[in-house]
């Protein structure tokens, strides 16, 4: 399994040390995890979940959860939980604790604390000092105490304080802490001294504490102009509104250029910013402002006098500290960021567009609330510098200062579980999560990621302080639309869609009984129903036999409620919310509860270890028909009711989850706390008659066995999860495990959509969301499917062992209907009704068998008259839907059938680019398409706005109706509706920019008041500026971003005078802040090729290294680069597709890809020589990207897999040869060696050694003949390394250990040898290659086996050649100081210039290595894996990669 997407936790704790980085990693504090991420090159790192402190009521461990965090100089991360508990973790590798200690000195938590909102330790703020790494700073709330810990002597000091702490800071010897509610902001000084007593384990003395001022007038409380009614501060516990009458201090920065300045700011309540000069240790304001919408601030690191300020409004603003320390002139009239801004604002200052040096937008659904200023010198040695912090919708965000972009930013994710991941019955790409945060919320899987589309309900609650009372009053309301189902339903536990057609309604059961149905679009409770007296732990929809629902509950209680009929005999009609029955009254409690699809049943999981069965046919019945079965049976009942007709025993143990198999009317499945996994078959006559019978047990969970889910599509197939953190795939009929899938916290949840049946989705207790994908699972329903058939074809071609790329292209023309037969016989043959008896019968534990409409669809749409059509759409059953595989092939086929002017005119409703856009989904297109489309979007968001007639603004028909987006263009506008046209307004005027018309652009400008960027004042213009209208209120020209300004220059500049240079300078601008989709218009724009080619393969390397080889593919190939496709296809691990791209378009392509899906096919029983029979030639596969030497060619590859194929018939028949002694034969070349030993590998021949050498079993002696062959090779490149190491004679001798790939060797002492030469010579290889990272990652992997295992000590330089790899592709002084150690006379300049250049073709290939990554690109240098034995494949394959 491999996984494709996750979603961390939202970010839920907002304190000003909520956020924290260290050299190459930043992370975030939520309830119960700490999500960190390395920032070169950017990635998720690891999460750390919060240790279980807590014995709850149940007397089980659990986590009180998370409050506070810090990060040392050193690299050390502080975390406390809600009892007080301190522990100490390494940030780079934070799985166990380093250090312990409790805040609870007087034992306060020991008097019988059983859950985490109850505390007698109120730990609210961490800090570690900023030199000294052993000392931490802690703020105590209850008793107000700051307490200083020296974590190397357990010594602490205790500084009592007279108000609440909500921000820390030192500076030189100041320790600066900023109130909370107060108004106040202290120093205390001498600080040095103090840590000195405490270090030496002195008693403390006393301290001074200074009040400094905080306004103008130096009074000691901020005062505020006038009262406030409320306003947001957020605590630690959950999300909650805290109305204050005095200022809290939000933050305290100090400038980091401490040599040169020793300023300092705060951030206020109010939006009031205070700057003082901390010189000499003697702190003083020297300036103030107040901006009401600001919420915090901090120095920008590199940028000396530079800050920035967050706002209310989800932007950061970066101006100069002189802003603020030298009130500008009041600028009362901006209006420029959106109506509630402006109330808000009155006759408040805020910046000029004068002051405002930049300015990005982080969030448009919360308020930046924390934030901080990182830099780095990354491996391509630039000085970077990065502002992170998180908003208070939940977001995490990464702002890249240098290259302006978001780099990284969270979803709004749940603050705690996730229970339940429900897949939505209509729309295949929506799933609503139900968590105990009290939310729902809806994801949409979108072409990147997951995407959050709704939220209902919101977490926590509202306090407003009332002045004239003075207490604080709770209210239920509604904040920006979403209700409080915090107060009203309380922590959810359980939910269901609504199962009819489109619906928008669930029905959700809470922690506190609660059971309402819910309408998520609209954010309302549509019925509420009487609570359960406990928790609602599980509920089910149908449609059959009727629209009914059902809860079960820790009350022993089971509920049905009807949405169709009235359940109550005595009437005819019904209101919703009173509409139920309860059926079920037992003394045990009822966890879980399922319809089936099949028959009108009900099942219900219970905790006594049974699961107890209900018909549901009074529910099809009228009324007279009830009464008379009440009659005949002798009940009492004036409400329609299941009927009882079994129950089984499943466990001793409590059970947890029973579900129906979708596709199999009589299979149950039922999940325990034993950890076991059961599945059932049953018959039931229809009356009284039911019996049930065992047919799996599942074991392999350690802990209890929570979800469990059938495959939609492949009927012998269940997925589990566990409180182990394993996700499991079986085969029920077998009783194997297919795949196991581990987790570091448990499994809440498991999805899977019948229109997604490869792709789960998966919920755990560290509150993250992922999506996993079945790759193996796939890939071998497509060798099956798509390989086989195309297998077929080849076998009926010439017998020559390589076809000429004519005949190739002959066979595999796209309309060829002979192959479009075989796929759809293919595909027909393993889709067949499910039949336990014939499953039962098959062998084989990964038969290949499809039962689901959605495979079945795909069936009927085949046809004989499109090859590839075809197999993009069995492609799409298999692949993950956004992954771009069925775009691929139809691209491909689209490239091949349509000619068309590449520069030619456009018209608005151009059909290529229509027929274009419905191939690739918008997800890549070739430039003259993506201008099209994106003409017609720039001109329908102007027009929108500008209400404009002229003719530069017509939008085509198709495009308007059809709702296209392409590329980063969904056409969803942010929810506020300034930002709306603020995104609208700047992605228009950029469209239409790139587009070169500029006369819908002049329009849009003047419509916006911006007429000094306006070149051709001659152009009809049809638009005025109304300086009363929407554009003047919103300021829009004072928001267009510096690069769009620029682009706009240029292209006026370009129509003025053709002059192109702008526009290029303009391109490189653009690719450097990741806007490839406009560099790619300005360069079509200006008719270069050349340039669009350039900066598609550049989008399409920043694809490769965010590990989206496909969409990088679709994106090379909509610039004609197919061979670069193909290859970074190949070596990303899509061999099948890359092999698909080889065989349909031969001429273009790398045949690469082949040889990695004849690997594939090996693995999966399929011949694969017939495949290796479409390359072009002796060679092809891997002398063309200069990977192998010249004798490992193509010829070789399909010896190996010959006699791969044959070992067993061979070996059955015992009919060994002798083969010659080739320890005779070390004076060689290589090749002729390689020649030689290719020999012992025939499988008569190897057949030989195995009985020459001897062993009890066929295995050990097949293990000990490759042994014998891998010891004649480390014989064999010893004696040549000891003559010469260089990295051109490695390049000979690393291809000799392919001879073992597929191999199984004994584990000793030859095996260790093997894998040690075989990365030492291929990290010199690849380093030859100019591959630096992948040379420095095998390099580093040999240097650990000859440490660990003492082999090859002749060979002296792995260290060194390692790091001349790492300097390689780093070019840090850093690295060159380390070799300059290891070797004080090594000549930099010399070996340097000895490294030749790489042609273009080269350097292409080695940029698309590099970005595929060194551990995935290593396979092709090396058969061996780190635990010494060979297994990975020349090229890697679908299956491999993870």
């Amino acid at each position: 399994m491999q996984e494709l997407d996750r979603v961390h936790t939202g970010a839920s704790v907002y304190t000003s040390t909520s956020v924290a980085h260290w050299r190459n990693y930043v992370c975030y504090l939520g309830n119960f995890n700490i999500v960190i991420f390395q920032l070169d090159p950017f990635k998720h790192h690891a999460t750390l979940t919060a240790p279980c402190d807590l014995t709850n009521k149940s007397g089980t461990k659990e986590s009180s959860g998370l409050v506070s965090m810090s990060v040392s100089q050193t690299g050390q991360l502080a975390v406390v939980t809600r009892q007080g508990n301190l522990f100490i973790y390494t940030l780079q590798q934070p799985e166990t604790a380093v250090y312990s200690m409790s805040f609870d000195f007087d034992q306060k938590n020991n008097k019988g604390v059983t859950d985490r909102q109850s505390s007698g330790v109120q730990i609210q703020l961490l800090y570690f000092h900023p030199t000294r790494a052993n000392i931490l700073f802690a703020f105590e709330e209850s008793e107000k105490n700051l307490y200083i810990l020296n974590t190397l002597n357990n010594k602490v000091f205790t500084i009592p304080q007279k108000s609440l702490i909500n921000s820390i800071l030192i500076q030189n010897d100041n320790l600066f802490l900023g109130s909370a509610l107060e108004g106040e902001l202290v120093s205390i000084s001498n600080m040095d001294a103090l840590i000195n007593r405490l270090e030496q384990a002195l008693s403390a003395q006393q301290v001074d504490i200074q009040k400094l001022p905080v306004n103008k007038k130096g009074d000691k409380q901020l005062e505020l102009d006038a009262p406030i009614d409320r306003d947001t501060i957020f605590t630690t516990a959950y999300l909650q509104w805290l109305n204050i009458n005095f200022s809290t201090v939000y933050s305290l920065s100090s400038d980091p250029l401490s040599q040169i300045s020793q300023q300092f700011i705060s951030s206020w309540y109010g939006g009031y910013l205070t700057v003082y000069d901390n010189e000499a240790n003697k702190p003083r304001m020297i300036g103030s402002r107040r901006i009401p919408i600001a919420k915090c601030s901090c120095f920008v690191h590199n940028n000396p006098g530079m800050i920035a300020v967050g706002l209310t409004t989800g932007l950061i603003v970066f101006v100069n500290i002189s802003s603020v320390i030298k009130q500008a002139k009041k600028y009362i009239d901006n209006k420029g960021i959106n109506e509630r801004i402006i109330n808000m604002m009155g006759q408040d200052d805020f910046f000029t567009s004068e002051e405002i040096l930049e300015q990005v937008q982080v969030t448009h659904q919360g308020q930046v609330i924390v934030m901080k200023s990182a830099s780095l010198l990354t491996t391509a040695g630039v000085l970077k510098t990065y502002i992170y912090g998180i908003a208070s919708n939940g977001t995490f965000f990464v702002y890249d200062f240098n290259a302006k972009s978001i780099i990284y930013k969270t979803q709004a994710n749940h603050t705690e579980s996730i229970f339940q991941f429900l897949p939505h019955p209509s729309f295949s790409n929506m799933f609503a999560s139900v968590s105990a945060d009290a939310t729902v919320k809806v994801w949409k899987d979108g072409i990147d990621s997951f995407q959050l589309d709704q939220q209902f309900g919101q977490s926590g609650y509202q306090r407003f302080y009332s002045q004239s009372s003075n207490n604080y009053i709770q209210k239920n309301i509604q904040h920006q639309g979403m209700i409080d189902t915090q107060s009203i339903l309380g922590p959810l536990l359980s939910g269901a869609w609504d199962p009819r057609k489109d619906s928008c309604l669930m029905m959700v059961g809470s922690f506190k009984g609660n059971v309402a149905v819910v309408d998520i679009w609209r954010s309302q409770v549509h019925a509420s129903y009487s609570p359960h007296s406990q928790r609602v732990c599980d509920i089910a929809w149908t449609t059959y036999p009727k629209c009914i629902a059902c809860s079960v509950g820790a009350d022993g209680i089971g509920r049905i409620y009807g949405f169709e009929q009235p359940l109550h005999l005595d009437s005819d009609t019904f209101k919703l919310s009173e509409n139920y029955i309860e059926f079920c009254q037992n003394t045990c409690k009822l966890i879980g509860c399922s319809f089936s699809s099949h028959e009108p049943l009900l099942a219900i999981a219970c905790e006594d270890g049974y699961v107890r069965v209900y018909d549901l046919r009074l529910f099809t019945q009228n009324k007279d028909q009830i009464r008379s079965y009440y009659l005949k049976n002798n009940l009492q009942h004036n409400h329609i009711a299941p009927i009882q007709i079994g129950k089984f025993a499943v466990s001793d143990s409590p059970l947890f989850k029973v579900v129906f198999h979708p596709k199999m009317k009589n299979v149950i499945g039922v999940t325990c706390d034993s950890g076991e996994v059961k599945v059932y078959r049953f018959e039931y006559d229809g009356a009284s008659n039911f019996k049930v019978q065992c047919a799996a047990t599942l074991q392999g969970h350690k802990a209890n066995a929570r979800p469990i889910v059938f495959s939609p599509e492949i009927p012998y197939i269940c997925i589990s999860g566990s409180w182990d953190g394993s996700v499991i795939v079986w085969n029920w009929i077998s009783q194997e495990t297919l795949y196991q899938f581990q987790l570091d916290s448990d499994v809440y949840g498991i999805g899977i959509h019948p229109q997604r049946p490869f792709e789960l989705v998966i919920s755990s207790r560290d509150l993250s969301i992922r999506k996993l994908f079945l790759k193996d699972l796939s890939a071998k329903c497509c060798v099956q499917t798509i390989l086989k058939p195309i297998c077929q074809v080849v076998s009926d071609l010439s017998e020559s062992q390589n076809l000429t790329s004519d005949q190739v292209k002959k066979a595999f023309s796209t309309n060829n209907k002979k192959i479009c037969n075989e796929l759809k016989n293919g595909l027909a043959k393993v889709i067949q009704t499910p039949s336990y008896k014939a499953m039962k019968d098959q062998k084989s534990k990964y038969m290949l068998q499809l039962c689901g409409d959605y495979s079945s669809d795909a069936l009927a749409q085949l046809d004989d008259q499109n090859v590839l059509q075809n197999v993009a759409k069995i492609a799409q059953i298999f692949y993950p839907q956004e992954s771009g595989a069925q775009q691929v092939l139809q691209m491909l086929d689209y490239m091949q059938n349509y000619q068309f002017d590449t520069f030619g005119k456009l018209n608005p409703d151009d059909d290529l680019s229509m027929i274009e856009h419905r191939c690739s989904n918008g997800i890549a297109l070739t430039a003259r398409s993506l201008a099209q489309l994106a003409n017609n979007l720039g001109c329908h968001y102007i027009r929108s706005m500008t209400r404009s007639n002229s003719e530069c603004m017509k939008v085509g028909s198709e495009f308007t109706k059809q709702k296209i987006g392409f590329y980063q263009f969904s056409r969803k506008l942010p929810n506020s509706k300034a930002d709306a046209y603020k995104y609208q307004f700047i992605t228009g005027i950029t469209l239409l920019a790139a587009c070169g018309n500029y006369t819908g652009v002049k329009e849009a400008l003047i419509w916006a008041g911006c007429q000094e960027s306006i070149f051709y004042e001659n152009l009809p213009c049809s638009v005025k500026y109304d300086e009363e209208g929407l554009s003047s209120r919103l300021k829009l020209s004072e928001n267009i971003p510096q690069a769009i300004r620029r682009l706009i220059e240029a292209v006026g500049i370009y129509q003025l005078t053709q002059d192109s240079s702008c526009c290029r300078e303009v391109v490189d601008l653009l690719k450097h802040q990741d806007m490839h989709s406009i560099a790619k218009l300005l360069a079509y724009q200006i008719r270069d090729e050349d340039l669009i080619r350039s900066v598609s393969f550049d989008h399409a390397i920043m694809l490769l290294q965010q590990k989206q080889p496909i969409k990088a593919s679709l994106e090379l190939i909509s610039s004609h680069q197919i061979k670069q496709a193909t290859t970074a296809l190949a070596l990303s691990g899509e061999s099948l597709l890359s092999a698909l791209c080889s065989i349909f378009s031969p001429e273009d392509s790398s045949s690469l890809g082949l040889f990695g899906a004849a690997e594939l096919s090996y693995k999966n029983e399929l011949e694969p020589s017939l495949l290796l029979k479409l390359a072009r030639g002796a060679g092809a596969v891997g002398a063309s990207l200069q990977f192998q030497p010249r004798y490992f060619g193509f010829e070789y590859a399909q010896k190996h897999f010959k006699y791969m194929t044959k070992y067993l018939e061979v070996f059955k028949e015992q009919k060994g040869e002798e083969s010659e002694d080739l320890s005779l034969l070390f004076d060689l070349q290589p090749d002729r060696f390689f020649q030689k030993a290719t020999t012992l590998i025939e499988p008569a021949k190897l057949l030989f050694h195995m009985e020459r050498l001897g062993g009890s079993s066929l295995a050990q002696r097949y293990q000990a003949a490759n042994t014998y062959l891998l010891d004649l090779i480390n014989s064999y490149v010893k004696k040549r390394l000891q003559v010469s190491t260089k990295p051109d004679k490695a390049l000979d001798l690393f291809a000799l250990y392919n001879l073992l790939r597929h191999k199984t060797i004994q584990t000793n002492n030859t095996s260790y040898e093997g894998a040690f030469l075989s990365n030492y010579t291929g990290g010199l290889a690849a380093f030859n290659q100019r591959l630096y990272n992948t040379s420095a990652f095998m390099l580093s992997q040999a240097e650990k086996i000859q440490d660990k295992f003492g082999v090859c000590q002749f060979i002296k330089d792995v260290k060194l050649r390692k790091l001349l790899a790492v300097y390689g592709y780093s070019k840090q002084d850093s690295a060159k100081e380390k070799i300059l150690k290891v070797d004080e006379k090594f000549n930099f300049e010399q070996f340097w210039a000895n490294q030749e250049e790489p042609d273009e073709e080269e350097s292409e290939n080695q940029k698309i290595f590099a970005a595929v990554g060194p551990q995935i690109l290593r396979s092709v240098f090396t058969p061996f894996d780190l635990k010494c034995q060979p297994g990975l494949l020349l090229c890697p394959v679908y299956m491999d990669l993870e």
